[in-house]
């Protein structure tokens, strides 16, 4: 599927662009990881069983998330559930001219698709797509590195052209991408 099959089958209220998987946000996670190991010891010094059990469940999943590799992580899991790395950087509704703009440059890149040499993709960025009750519709989880999208699993198919541009507006609204 191409960027522009994809981007023209999206009807949205509003869309939520994220950050995630970078060194910071990974570091973020190491923190709550001995947040919640510090909360766990003071809990068992009080015996508080209830509370040790729910620090236990939370411990578990964030060191799930910190062993999954970097080039397995989505934004978003199998239960809907955004990363626990994710920063949302911003929201951009429907008729906004960052939509505009990103239309405009998706319904006029080259019918040319170029690809990635090789690489497998570590996606940091995403745009993720809603309706009006704030319902989550798609991710399209975007690696710059290796010039791969995807959404659902599919690979999505855009010049560099798209990349490019997309970078530029992400970087425009604050997401940390490196060159």
């Amino acid at each position: 599927m191409t960027i522009a099959e994809f981007w023209n089958a999206q009807e949205f209220s509003y869309i939520a662009t994220y950050s995630f998987n970078r060194s910071t946000n990974l570091t973020a996670l190491q923190e709550a990881i001995d947040s919640v190991n510090e909360a766990l010891e003071q809990s068992i010094l009080s015996a508080n069983l209830t509370q040790q059990f729910k620090l236990k469940r939370q411990l578990a999943e964030l060191e799930r998330q910190a062993q999954i590799s970097p080039y397995k992580k989505r934004l978003v899991n199998q239960e809907q559930v955004i990363d626990n790395t994710a920063n949302r950087i911003a929201l951009i509704e429907n008729k906004s001219l960052e939509v505009k703009r990103m239309t405009s440059v998706i319904e006029a890149a080259p019918s040319e698709i170029d690809y990635a040499a090789g690489c497998i993709p570590v996606y940091r960025d995403a745009l993720v797509f809603y309706n009006e009750q704030g319902q989550l519709l798609r991710v399209l989880n975007i690696c710059f590195e290796c010039l791969y999208m995807e959404a659902d699993t599919r690979g999505i198919k855009a010049s560099t052209a798209v990349y490019d541009a997309l970078r530029e507006l992400l970087i425009q609204l604050g997401h940390p991408i490196e060159d």
